[in-house]
């Protein structure tokens, strides 16, 4: 005899005492209903009647009723501080029941008093009665709090339901200070409770003898399903301390549930005949499921990846069901690449010469699938079970000799692969088995600047374990896809050194008094700049960090003068024609002058500097360019800034030759 059966005699008669001693206890419960809401709220029609007929079974069963109807706010809060008081002298059970509208903000629920007015989610909790406050009446051995709520949103447009926009009550785990108490919702967390469903089912069960309060809720969340097809399911929270049983046990009863112990080598959420039970298991733990009526059970463990497992386990009264959710896993050993399909559903992609393990698999049987980069597929039947499983997908492989030089293609993929002529080469790829078109593609430039793409094709089967030799000749062999391409070459980037020669003229303005404080003179020298950055883009040119630097010699009264200007850092934008192209752009710029033996003559003045030029392109490497370069300055050469507002003008031509110093560039084709 097994030891659950040897005490079972014992565990009998054990629940039977318990239940005499609930039957001696004091039984209370209160019961609101609220209807007569007002009219930009919703009247409820079902609230009092039900509430009536609820009344009536408990106090066949033994309860010490009291029924509050249409209770507004002041009338809620005192009944509930009357019954607390209750509660506290008499002990025993507690059983609330609450038909109404009801609401959550924030994620806090709230019964909806008579008379209430609400504009706002701020009015609510000023307005209604949070259920936190009624978990603080129930002070029983036992405690039960039954909300038949959440009918419809009585506010519209969702204003009373909190940020998160849920629909239904938020899931309430209960007070702190509150012990021993189960909550039940007539609808689960989301959800919207149709009007005169719930509490008739439950006031139909209620008074059923040698049931625990449990399996009635069980029984009435099953009819409440089937009777909203499928759109309504009850749920509660149980933090009850044993069984109760709300009508008593009969002497001659006997226990009518058992338990099942689950053990599972997968983390997940558990199912009972399709419903939720709100219970997660880790992976390779242990949970137990309670208070279960005798019958065939379903019992499911969904994991978060939405692999599901399941078990067929009988319950029988007194006993414990043993269930073991085992899990299998596959590997796929294969030297080939691709993603890898299980019952046509992609898992991942398995790299080459590496094994790829699929874990935490039920039992079944799964179609393994590798799909290939070059569009071709193999499939196997595996039966997975609770142990690890090994598939082997074999390769081959291919060899290439060649008479012509060029770039190979593998069924039009390009292998990023070149062979020379008359040379052999191994395809570094292992292959499934399967038909393959070898391609060899050559290019030829022409004078025009284009260019002939040759393509030499031949066609070979891989097979598991061989390696298949593929010639490629100049005659005799396949050769298509012969096409003209009209080749553009665009440099990409370059960093660009430019020398001139110059010339310029300084123009000043006159005061407002018609003064000028010098005479126009010109001057001559040489020019250097550096452009470090040059991106092309088509026929788009943008020049970065342009720097230039030009000497000229000359001066107003004397020809023995140096005038030095620096510009940091240019910007330039412009067009790109192919053999020309033609930018515009503007800089700082500072301009000081010196005498030949570069003694400085004053200080400095900034302005800002304009270029515009043109460019001539020699080849890829060198180019000739001219350029106008205006100077706006502010102030008089060698005068403080301060006392010097009078502007002038250097206009510079400057003639030379730019020398790209790198460069990157790339291709275009074009049919």
């Amino acid at each position: 005899m097994s030891p659950i059966k040897k005490f079972l005699p014992y565990t009998t008669l054990f629940i039977l005492a318990t239940a005499a001693a609930f039957a001696q206890e004091a039984k209370n419960a209160l019961l609101i209903a609220n209807s007569d809401y007002a009219k930009e709220i919703g009247a409820l029609p079902n609230p009092i009647p039900e509430a009536t007929e609820l009344k009536s079974a408990l106090e066949s069963i033994g309860f010490d009723v009291t029924l509050i109807e249409n209770a507004d706010f002041k009338t809620m809060q005192k009944e509930l501080k009357a019954f607390k008081k209750k509660n506290e002298e008499v002990s025993g059970t507690a059983f609330f029941h609450y038909g109404g509208h009801a609401v959550q903000v924030n994620g806090s629920n709230y019964l909806v008093p008579i008379g209430t007015e609400i504009e706002d989610e701020e009015d609510v909790q000023y307005n209604c009665l949070n259920i936190e406050q009624l978990l603080e009446s129930m002070t029983g051995e036992a405690n039960i709090v039954i909300l038949d709520s959440c009918r419809n949103n009585p506010f519209g447009q969702g204003k009373t339901r909190g940020s998160s926009g849920m629909r239904g009550l938020a899931a309430t785990t209960g007070s702190r200070n509150a012990k021993k108490y189960m909550i039940v919702y007539s609808a689960a967390v989301g959800q919207t409770a149709q009007d005169g469903v719930f509490t008739p089912i439950l006031t139909q069960k209620i008074t059923e003898k040698n049931k625990t309060i449990s399996q009635i809720l069980t029984e009435v969340r099953g009819e409440v399903y089937k009777a909203t097809d499928g759109k309504q399911a009850t749920f509660e929270y149980n933090g009850l301390i044993g069984n109760v049983y709300l009508a008593g046990v009969s002497s001659t009863a006997s226990v009518q549930t058992g338990s099942i112990h689950i053990e599972s080598e997968v983390a997940g959420v558990i199912y009972l005949d399709g419903m939720d039970q709100k219970k997660k298991i880790r992976k390779n733990g242990t949970i137990d499921l309670n208070d279960l009526p005798n019958g065939e059970y379903k019992l499911e463990v969904r994991t978060d990846t939405g692999r599901s497992f399941k078990q067929s386990v009988k319950v029988i009264a007194g006993n414990t069901a043993n269930a073991v959710i085992r899990s299998g896993s596959l590997t796929i050993i294969s030297k080939s690449s691709g993603d890898v399909y299980l019952n046509n559903e992609k898992y991942g992609y398995k790299k080459r010469n590496i094994d790829y393990t699929i874990s935490e698999l039920p039992e079944g049987s799964y179609c393994v699938e590798i799909r290939s980069d070059y569009d071709l597929s193999v499939a196997e039947t595996i039966s997975v079970k609770s142990e690890s499983i090994y598939t082997e997908i074999k390769t081959g492989e291919i060899e290439l000799y060649s008479e012509v030089a060029g770039d190979i293609y593998l069924n039009g993929k390009d292998l990023k692969l070149s062979i020379k002529a008359d040379k052999k080469v191994k395809i570094p790829e292992q292959l499934l088995s399967g038909m393959y078109t070898v391609e060899v593609r050559t290019s030829a430039p022409v004078s025009d600047g284009s260019i002939i793409e040759t393509s030499f094709k031949k066609q070979t089967d891989v097979v598991p374990n061989d390696s298949k030799l593929v010639v490629i000749r100049k005659q005799g062999d396949t050769v298509s896809n012969r096409k003209n391409f009209a080749v553009y070459t665009y440099p990409l980037y370059t960093c660009a050194l430019h020398l001139s020669y110059g010339f310029s003229r300084f123009i000043p303005n006159k005061t407002d008094s018609g003064e000028k404080f010098f005479s126009s003179f010109e001057g001559h020298g040489m020019g250097i700049g550096l452009t470090l950055i040059q991106i092309r883009f088509n026929h788009f040119e943008m020049k970065l960090l342009d720097v230039a630097y030009s000497l000229s010699y000359g001066g107003e009264n004397t020809k023995e003068q140096l005038y030095h200007s620096f510009d940091f850092p240019a910007l330039s934008i412009g067009v790109d024609l192919k053999k020309a192209a033609f930018h515009a752009g503007c800089a700082f710029s500072a301009l000081w002058k010196t005498d030949t033996r570069l003694k400085n003559l004053g200080r400095p003045v900034l302005g800002l500097a304009v270029p515009v030029d043109l460019e001539l392109r020699l080849g890829e490497r060198f180019l000739l360019y001219s350029e106008y370069r205006p100077f706006i300055a502010q102030g008089i050469l060698g005068r403080p800034l301060a006392d010097s507002m009078t502007s002038f003008i250097k206009h510079s031509f400057h003639f030379g030759i730019t020398v790209n110093l790198a460069l990157a560039k790339y291709q275009a084709y074009k049919k």
